[in-house]
């Protein structure tokens, strides 16, 4: 009785284990489509040859990104006239520290 006692409590702290990485890692997908859909609104203004530059930062506040900071830049690129990379990170906050998630990309167009 004793062994069967244990066991389930190993087993019930290898699920509370479990549920953290879980936990983690939906904030980590969230980030994830958080920032690609950034980097899809910048390279839709450059489609439409409306080109960004410089840098921005945007606190979301509501919606399943809530609490997120995203932050992008945009500066010429070196490798072709009219090429520009963009970066992209979406950062959240995760039991006192801060995790963050980066896309960069090369986008042809703009003005």
């Amino acid at each position: 009785m004793t062994l069967t006692g244990l066991g389930v409590l190993c087993l019930a702290g290898l699920l509370k284990v479990l549920g953290n990485v879980e936990a983690q890692d939906s904030w980590d997908t969230k980030a994830l489509f958080c920032a690609q859909e950034r980097m899809e609104e910048l390279r839709f203004t450059f489609a439409v040859g409306n080109g960004a530059t410089g840098n921005g930062e945007e606190t979301l506040s509501d919606g399943s990104y809530r609490g997120m900071v995203t932050r992008w830049t945009v500066k010429p690129s070196h490798v072709l006239d009219g090429l520009s990379e963009v970066d992209v990170e979406c950062a959240y906050s995760w039991k006192g520290s801060r995790k963050t998630v980066s896309l960069s990309s090369l986008v042809f167009g703009g003005k």
